[in-house]
């Protein structure tokens, strides 16, 4: 009877080192770089442009690119361009097109802390969104180019799924710090360049392939929620697909 206890107990310590041993062999920290592209959720419809108002003579404290010192465009409602060059007033719409979609990368970090669970935190350049507007009559021409740049830092949960030794599933979800450059570009050369940090909630899926021990490759999908938003343009959502190296340290 004593010698089927011990075998027993050897037995269950035994598989108890084994969990503990894959247990190890699953956590750690890693490190992880990758590239894609992102797109931004913003049509033509929800963009905002400023209106043209031709007249006699300009009015120079409320002319681009000095609309309101500190705060261009606003008090504005809809915000407004003044130019000097109709015999009569005269409001010209401005035609506006989208390139909604650049060039992403990020560089980030992370601690796994078993087979189903990680925690990373990661830098994410997710490009720019350019807009152009043009306005022209028979007596003038004006271009008002805008570009956005958003940057961020976020940190995410992982619930992870193994399908097999190699293939893993994943979802994530998190809070990130972005910072948006909004850039305009008017016809005579001039520059008005604002920054606005917001606060918001990432989500995203992947999969992931071990490639070695230590290295593995992943396909990750992003939603940025509501980043931004300014007098032109509402809050948007960015997608953004990549494919990421990871290596395990």
């Amino acid at each position: 009877m004593r010698t089927a206890f011990w075998e027993v107990m050897v037995v269950a310590f035994a598989c108890a080192l084994g969990i503990g041993s894959a247990a190890a062999a699953d956590s750690g920290f890693y490190l992880g770089a990758g590239a894609g592209q992102a797109k931004y959720e913003a049509r033509e419809a929800d963009i905002a442009s400023p209106l043209v108002i031709a007249t006699a003579s300009p009015i120079p404290a409320l002319s681009w690119p000095g609309l309101v010192p500190g705060s261009p465009f606003s008090g504005f409602l809809p915000p407004a361009i003044f130019v000097g060059v109709a015999p009569a007033a005269a409001f010209i719409p401005f035609r506006t097109s989208v390139d909604r979609s650049d060039t992403a990368w990020s560089l980030g970090g992370g601690y796994r802390l078993n087979r189903f669970v990680a925690f990373e935190l990661a830098y994410a350049d997710l490009g720019e969104l350019s807009i152009q507007r043009r306005a022209s009559s028979s007596s003038f021409q004006l271009r008002l180019d805008q570009r956005l740049e958003t940057q961020a830092v976020s940190i995410s949960a992982f619930g992870r799924w193994p399908l097999s030794e190699r293939w893993t599933v994943y979802g994530r979800g998190g809070y990130e710090f972005v910072e948006v450059e909004s850039r305009f570009d008017g016809a005579s050369g001039a520059a008005l360049v604002e920054d606005f940090d917001s606060n918001n909630f990432l989500l995203g899926v992947g999969v992931d392939y071990a490639i070695s021990e230590r290295w593995s490759a992943r396909i990750d999908a992003q939603r940025h929620l509501s980043i931004g938003g300014d007098a032109f343009l509402n809050e948007r959502d960015i997608d953004a697909l990549s494919l990421s190296v990871i290596l395990r340290l």
